[in-house]
């Protein structure tokens, strides 16, 4: 799966449903790097993950490996979305904050 990057800060959102066999394996990619490796999950229920990553290309492309030696890992919803990034979001609060205390400081005075 490839996704176009038009901002370079994502996040990947899946869910995820194990049959009860241990014995198994879920890795998921982005680009070459490894966001989710886990071994023997036990029976679950859809499972939603979350995992925020930086795209380094306009292109990245999304892996996912499962190995199941007694059944099959059910993979669904999976979506690649923008967001901010975290710098960002604590620029805006700092920012926000100041203004909070200037406009407060300015009633006092008046």
């Amino acid at each position: 799966m490839h996704f176009q990057a038009l901002a370079t800060y994502h996040r990947l959102s899946l869910s995820t449903d194990e049959p009860p066999d241990l014995d198994n394996q879920f890795q998921t990619f982005v680009g070459v790097k490894n966001l989710f490796d886990q071994k023997n999950i036990s029976f679950q229920a859809y499972t939603p993950y979350k995992f925020n990553f930086t795209a380094e290309a306009s292109s990245t492309e999304l892996k996912f490996g499962s190995v199941d030696r007694h059944a099959f890992l059910y993979l669904d919803n999976v979506s690649v979305k923008p967001v901010p990034e975290p710098s960002t979001i604590g620029g805006v609060a700092v920012t926000a904050g100041l203004l909070g205390i200037w406009v407060k400081k300015k009633k006092v005075i008046s």
